[in-house]
């Protein structure tokens, strides 16, 4: 496969230990959880004004990269991305986002000397979505990246010293952790919040040169012309997507037959407790069934969503629209699947339209009727039909904002996009 640009050149293990040319711009890509104290630190080194965030709220909205600035003697450039747990965009979104970067990036030939991610000392422990992050981070880097890479754990003024000598520890020996890394090169570093001690993770990398490995992800993306989902970090999103799916759907059989129990004993308090966790598990079901159709299905280019929409009976917008927001069978049906993927990332959406669905409830058997035959198709019988448009009628200012939400994830869908590098060299 010939490539229409000059990648950077194959890893030379003998260039190791040599000294990076003056005049050249080392290039450090910041990755960590949000409120890691990413856009922190590249302020302290640059001077800039990166959005801080705290810890309940992503501000690294898509990858940022600064100006070139001098460090004693030494020109750097940080890249700033936003951690897979955002507060606001989905890890698919995320990924897409981080992988579209680094792809042009490479396309334009220029290498990542060194990686810093962030972890934050304060946390009590790693919990499950720190580790799940941690995992598609390093599938995105791959094995050969780990030899530049940096450990920065943060945040040390917020606990004791012993307790931080403690956690630091743990994430050193733990094979959980970090063990695994630290084993195959990569380094951990504290950082206390100051220009100096910023200053040495950055000299570190500068001072202790390894050359520079393109990541996994853009050798997968660009030299070999893999999907995203096609690629390591991709399945592995995809695995745990997959594995959060078929746990929430269990919890949730469980918890209706809890539910169907209150009901029989006419236990109302427990039984009006249990319907908010119902809704809480029906959306996060509906938000990983929504995020492993974004990242598995391919959106066809000349598939016209807002035209479809415009088409629709006001029925079967409510069929379209109460499909998404419960995560459930439509998600079958090639027509929808294409539709939703042509939109992008509706988990926002579908959150809001599952809240006004929630406010004045289709009847039972409705639904279920509902299920049943969209699984293959949208063609529902005409006395279905005639029950769904007797509630349209009912319901009709939740209706009218259900559809002003979906007017506005299809009006932005339908904006005529900038085609990047990526888009260019695989559409």
């Amino acid at each position: 496969m010939s490539l229409p640009f000059e990648p950077p050149p194959p890893y030379d293990s003998s260039r190791d230990g040599k000294t990076f040319n003056k005049d050249e711009t080392i290039n450090i890509a910041v990755f960590g959880s949000t409120g890691s104290g990413k856009s922190t630190l590249i302020n302290l080194l640059t001077g800039a004004n990166f959005g801080v965030s705290s810890e309940l709220q992503s501000c690294t909205q898509n990858v940022s990269i600064t100006e070139k600035v001098n460090l004693d003697g030494r020109l750097y450039r940080f890249i700033d991305t936003p951690g897979f747990d955002d507060t606001d965009r989905s890890e698919v979104e995320i990924l897409k986002i981080i992988a579209e970067f680094l792809g042009t990036h490479y396309v334009q030939g220029a290498s990542i000397h060194g990686i810093l991610y962030l972890h934050r000392i304060s946390d009590i422990r790693m919990g499950n979505a720190s580790r799940r992050s941690f995992r598609l981070f390093r599938k995105l880097c791959g094995e050969a990246s780990l030899r530049n890479m940096v450990i920065v754990t943060t945040m040390w003024n917020r606990i004791s010293e012993v307790e931080g000598e403690r956690r630091e520890s743990e994430l050193r020996q733990d094979d959980k952790f970090f063990k695994p890394i630290i084993d195959e090169g990569a380094i951990m570093i504290r950082h206390d919040n100051t220009f100096p001690s910023a200053l040495q993770l950055v000299k570190f990398i500068s001072e202790h040169p390894k050359y520079p490995v393109p990541l996994a992800i853009q050798i997968e993306l660009i030299t070999q012309g893999k999907q995203i989902v096609e690629t390591n970090a991709g399945r592995e999103l995809e695995y745990e997507l997959q594995g959060l799916s078929q746990k929430h759907k269990k919890e949730l059989e469980d918890m209706l037959e809890e539910h169907k129990r209150l009901v029989a004993d006419r236990d109302r308090r427990e039984r009006d407790e249990m319907a908010e966790e119902l809704a809480q598990l029906r959306s996060d079901l509906t938000r990983v069934t929504n995020e492993l159709n974004n990242l598995q299905v391919k959106v066809e280019e000349d598939f016209d969503a807002e035209r479809m929409w415009k088409r629709m009976s006001r029925e079967a917008r409510v069929i379209t629209m109460f499909m998404r927001s419960q995560g459930g069978g439509a998600q079958q049906s090639p027509e929808n699947l294409r539709f939703w993927a042509a939109l992008g990332d509706t988990t926002r959406a579908a959150k809001k339209l599952s809240s006004l669905f929630d406010r004045h409830p289709m009847p039972s058997e409705l639904q279920d009727n509902l299920f049943n035959y969209s699984k293959n198709s949208f063609n529902i019988p005409g006395r279905i039909n005639k029950e769904l448009g007797q509630w349209v009628r009912t319901q009709a200012n939740d209706v009218k904002s259900m559809e002003k939400v979906m007017e506005k994830v299809v009006h932005n869908a339908s904006k005529p996009k900038k085609r990047g590098i990526l888009a260019l060299w695989f559409g």
